[in-house]
């Protein structure tokens, strides 16, 4: 697969047998910053599933500064994180996985 286009989400793999939102591996090559803007549009598109996906797959990586700083970033134009559009949307699977990985809950968007 190649580096996605802001309009096109990656496909996430099958789930394994436990429910777990499956291997991370095929997700290897992408960047934690691809994972969250397709996080974000399978959120946007109600599709808790995939988004919990791209969500595991930045959970499974070590816990650097990049991905600390990724998973607090702007996701649209109103400067929302990817935890204020899935506490928004009530997508609660991807959301436990970010505050797992201790998103920034006080973080605040361009509106306050």
């Amino acid at each position: 697969q190649q580096a996605i286009a802001r309009s096109k989400v990656l496909q996430p793999t099958p789930p394994f047998m436990g429910g777990d939102p499956g291997p991370v591996a095929s997700y290897a090559s992408f960047s934690a910053t691809e994972l969250l803007q397709s996080a974000y549009q399978a959120a946007e598109e109600d599709q808790e599933f995939q988004c919990s996906c791209f969500v595991w797959a930045l959970k499974s990586r070590p816990r650097s500064a990049e991905v600390r700083k990724t998973i607090d970033s702007s996701v649209d134009e109103s400067g929302r994180s990817l935890l204020q559009v899935l506490s928004g949307k009530g997508l609660l699977r991807p959301m436990t996985y970010l505050l797992d990985m201790q998103a920034n809950v006080a973080r605040r968007d361009s509106s306050g």
